[in-house]
């Protein structure tokens, strides 16, 4: 997967390098191959991921000292390098085949479907829902009419999706509800009263 497209999907700005490179994956500093993103949090961990052969590293802040000193380095910069490592690793984690739309799915009128979407088992679409290339809706989940899903989200079995629900791109969903608004899915846990909201920063 391109950096350029890694970006899109997880936010962060390259500071430093092409955004057409491709990464194949995620490593530690100690293991990384070339095309294997590793990530720094502090000047221990950057001495790590600069002696690594990675040749891109993700880091909390970039000034133009720790640029010079990853010359030859793809540098990435988020406010949370742990975290857009962890959900890089997803992203690149070789996707099992897309079985398309299971036969016991239940898909209304005017649905959209992105390349490679999966719909498992006992899931249910409602009309005119758009869901996102690569997504996947598990067994037994409820996507409500009218639903705009970005690109690589998965929604975990017996999740609910309200109608006009919208949701970026790369978001999980585990067994919870999602009201509807305007752009600005709110999701409430199966813990009771523990409510997330999840802004939506794509364009659709």
């Amino acid at each position: 997967m391109k950096l350029g497209e890694l970006i899109e999907a997880l936010g962060g700005e390259l500071l430093q390098g092409s955004p057409e490179f491709v990464a194949r994956g995620v490593n530690s500093a100690v293991f990384a191959g070339p095309a294997e993103i590793v990530f720094a949090e502090d000047a221990a961990s950057g001495e790590q991921a600069f002696a690594s052969g990675s040749e891109v590293i993700v880091l909390r802040s970039a000034s133009a000292e720790n640029l010079a000193r990853f010359s030859g380095k793809k540098v990435i910069v988020t406010t949370q390098p742990r975290l857009w490592f962890a959900r890089a690793g997803k992203l690149l984690r070789p996707a099992p085949a897309a079985m398309g739309v299971h036969a016991t799915a239940v898909v209304g009128a005017d649905v959209e479907l992105g390349e490679g979407v999966s719909i498992g088992p006992g899931a249910v679409i409602g009309d005119n829902a758009r869901i996102g290339s690569g997504s996947r809706i598990e067994a037994g989940a409820v996507i409500g009419e009218g639903v705009r899903m970005g690109k690589v989200c998965r929604i975990y079995p017996r999740a609910v999706l309200y109608a006009g629900t919208m949701l970026g791109t790369a978001l999980w969903f585990m067994q919870a509800r999602c009201l509807a608004r305007t752009d600005l899915g709110m999701c409430a846990t199966p813990n009771p009263g523990l409510t997330r909201n999840f802004r939506n920063r794509e364009r659709w």
